[in-house]
């Protein structure tokens, strides 16, 4: 089998990890590939293992703006597939178009059928942006031949909003690298920290309104302000508008000293190491398909402070993490400091590397 995977919208984040995993995943003799041909950007291709069987294409057009992809894809992708002879198209970015061959997409951001969130952006250009992409991708799932989820809610929120998808459906959560696999800590009393050695929160996401990391920066202020050491970093690339907003808030909350930060951008390579330094994680998104940084930071071992909003329930499963509402977080997060709280929810599972890439369902594994 010959496989052609368009990537030519998979430039960063989540998708660019699960591209890279993939690749790195994919097995030929026991998956029966023959080749697989990858179109994507200059960028992208770089960050890409080199395998035998794998042909990297890069088009000159692939490197332009966000148009010029597209009109690669329309006119240019599917005469490219025909002539290496590929048996399927895949693509993971979510928006194709069909033709001639066969066609499989996965769908992998929510925020274009979500409403309610992305109207946070106002009227902006990420807004104009995903409802292009909402047309887009709505008719690519209509069109396909077969279309990945990666949750039950992703599946049901993207029907509601395109209708039935006729094609065949199939739920294939992503896994984790095994490079992130840490036996979860035993959990000490918040009185052994201290000021000096405090409790360390860590929240890795891009910084948007539908993050939430002001109503979390407020929530630790909160906290701090009744004298429980602990400190809050946050990760991440962000909106610009957004993360202004964020750091003048966190120059009124780190008027006595500095307890809340922002760290920027890092490697994903580097964050096994940079979780190993933490206490616990947070993620307060309230709006997700089935997001990675959750999946790492369970696999890294910490107790997380999780929203309930969109497929957290399901993918945190019972009792692993506190389910928390954004408007109470404050105090259940206060709550949730006490030790014994902490030994309860402290991971007892993790999601074994990578088996969704190979096309079977992410299985559990159990921690003794």
């Amino acid at each position: 089998m010959i496989i052609g995977i368009d990537a030519s919208n998979i430039r960063k984040g989540g998708g660019l990890m699960h591209l890279v995993q993939l690749i790195r995943a994919i097995k030929p003799d026991i998956n029966q590939i023959d080749k697989v041909y990858l179109w994507s950007t200059k960028d992208t291709l770089e960050l890409i293992e080199n395998k035998p069987w794998l042909i990297k294409v890069n088009d000159i057009w692939l490197n332009n703006n966000a148009v010029c992809r597209l009109l690669w894809r329309y006119l240019k992708l599917y005469k490219n597939a025909n002539q290496v002879n590929c048996d399927v198209v895949y693509s993971p970015g979510g928006s194709t178009v069909k033709k001639n061959l066969p066609v499989i997409v996965m769908s992998q951001n929510l925020l274009p059928f979500e409403w309610s969130e992305l109207k946070r952006f106002g009227f902006s250009f990420t807004t104009l942006k995903m409802m292009l992409l909402r047309f887009i991708q709505s008719r690519s799932f209509k069109n396909a031949d077969g279309v990945i989820f990666l949750t039950n809610y992703a599946m049901k929120a993207v029907e509601n909003v395109v209708g039935n998808i006729a094609a065949q459906k199939i739920i294939i959560p992503h896994g984790i690298a095994e490079t992130f696999y840490i036996v979860p800590r035993d959990q000490k009393s918040i009185d052994e920290y201290s000021k000096s050695n405090p409790f360390k929160f860590i929240y890795v996401s891009s910084i948007a309104p539908y993050k939430n990391q002001c109503n979390v920066a407020k929530a630790v202020a909160k906290i701090r302000f009744m004298e429980i050491p602990i400190t809050l970093d946050f990760y991440g690339p962000y909106f610009k508008s957004e993360l202004k907003k964020l750091m003048e808030l966190l120059n009124k909350l780190n008027r006595r000293f500095e307890y809340i930060r922002y760290k920027g951008e890092i490697s994903n390579r580097d964050m096994p190491e940079i979780y190993k330094t933490y206490d616990a994680s947070i993620f307060a998104s309230s709006c997700e398909n089935l997001p990675i940084i959750l999946l790492e930071s369970m696999a890294s071992g910490l107790p997380i402070a999780c929203s309930n909003k969109g497929p957290m329930p399901e993918v945190l499963g019972d009792s692993i993490s506190i389910l928390i509402e954004l408007i109470v977080f404050q105090v259940r997060c206060l709550i949730w400091l006490n030790q014994k709280k902490r030994e309860q929810i402290k991971l007892r599972h993790l999601f074994p590397g990578l088996s969704s890439s190979t096309g079977q369902n992410v299985q559990i594994k159990q921690l003794n």
